[in-house]
């Protein structure tokens, strides 16, 4: 590891005055690829080789960052970072290549190992194999999430559903949310897609109106809350809107629109999460979180959730393309304000947190998620040129 970069990332509030700034031209392809490549370096900061990790935040987002290098190298065919990104999603894979490595027994959440299966089914879908074992593919760690998922749906409270925590002992075992039962339905969504296996649709098709039913998530104007708590019922909910809520509902939904061939039900969900996505987490057309970005509140989890609102954002344009022309503007005019946003830091180019901040300079956050989230959004802009998402049938 670069200890030197890391060090100087926590100095970046000694720096007044950046040394320089990063404009990006949304309409221009280099300029694009150029702000990736700066925030990528930026992410590379923070790598440690000998944990096959990203430091200083949770092991979940790790595997987050390499969903995201993987599609960095499908777009570009730069493969740089291929060989570190293959080895850290085979060694946090453990002995079963299901993402629930001994490393982690004590600490998994279920969706942190939902988004490890998110990535490994990125990895399937642009055609990277993992291992040459077949067991030890990333469609078979993706499989195998799914399934492990599924056997702790839990019929006793709320109707059904998956704790957010696998283990009694953890703090938010007594809880039940979107994020665990969005990220399994999605990747159910596109497994069926992938596979043609109507098993995950039947999977997908239980985990949304198991959603809906326990009032998650709102079929009527779309909103997604956090979860509910199981001694109650989840009669007692955390009604906060987090943007990569909906953004799994609304990926997983563009996949069974795509799987569909664009039956009318999935459409009009799918419709609707768009629509929700562009009235609650953009601000002046600029991609927010506004649950902790009003406040300047975000931790480090947080940071990076709306990186992921526009990466399934991606999803749809790509699968549905009819969303495009509404979605796009969005994602290239918060691409513009995120390149304008990282300009802070010894290096000039440290991404900050809230892109709309005093008409688009630096706000003096930095970290993991913020860089994370400024390289979605950027790549996102470049969704024409991605390849379609591979299937096995």
């Amino acid at each position: 590891m670069n200890w030197s970069k890391f060090i100087s990332k926590f100095l970046v509030l000694l720096v007044a005055v950046p040394i320089h700034a990063f404009t990006l031209d949304a309409n221009n392809n280099a300029s694009v690829v150029e702000g990736m490549k700066i925030t990528t370096n930026g992410l590379m900061d923070y790598y440690s080789a000998s944990g096959f990790s990203f430091v200083s935040v949770y092991w979940w987002l790790t595997g987050s960052i390499c969903d995201a290098f993987f599609k960095t190298i499908a777009l570009t065919g730069n493969k740089t970072y291929y060989n570190m990104v293959n080895q850290i999603m085979v060694y946090q894979a453990g002995d079963n290549f299901d993402y629930a490595p001994e490393s982690q027994k004590l600490d998994l959440g279920n969706d942190d190992q939902a988004f490890w299966g998110l990535s490994a089914m990125t990895a399937a879908e642009f055609g990277f194999s993992g291992t040459a074992d077949k067991n030890h593919s990333y469609l078979a760690a993706a499989e195998r999430v799914v399934e492990e998922e599924m056997s702790r749906w839990d019929d006793s409270t709320c109707g059904g559903g998956i704790r957010w925590q696998l283990y009694s002992f953890r703090n938010g075992y007594n809880y039940k949310n979107s994020v665990t039962n969005g990220a399994v339905f999605q990747i159910a969504a596109r497994l069926a897609r992938y596979t043609g296996n109507e098993t995950y649709v039947d999977i997908a098709n239980k985990l949304w109106d198991w959603s809906v039913y326990v009032g998650f998530l709102n079929s009527t104007d779309y909103t997604v809350i956090d979860g509910g708590m199981t001694e109650y019922d989840c009669y007692t909910i955390d009604v906060t809107q987090w943007s990569y809520n909906v953004g799994l509902y609304l990926g997983g939904a563009a996949y069974m629109y795509n799987y569909t061939d664009g039956d009318s039900t999935w459409k009009e969900r799918l419709d609707g999460l768009v629509n929700k996505s562009i009235t609650t987490f953009f601000k002046d057309g600029i991609l927010y979180e506004p649950a902790c970005e009003i406040a300047n509140t975000c931790n480090a989890d947080q940071t990076s959730f709306k990186g992921y609102l526009a990466r399934f954002l991606g999803y749809a344009m790509k699968l549905a393309p009819y969303t495009r022309d509404t979605i796009l503007p969005l994602i290239k005019k918060s691409a513009e304000a995120a390149a304008l946003a990282c300009s802070g830091g010894r290096d000039g180019y440290t991404c900050g947190g809230r892109w709309y901040w005093n008409n688009g300079t630096w706000d003096g956050n930095y970290g993991v998620g913020d860089e994370l989230s400024a390289l979605e959004v950027m790549q996102t802009v470049l969704i024409d040129q991605y390849p379609v998402p591979l299937k096995a049938h």
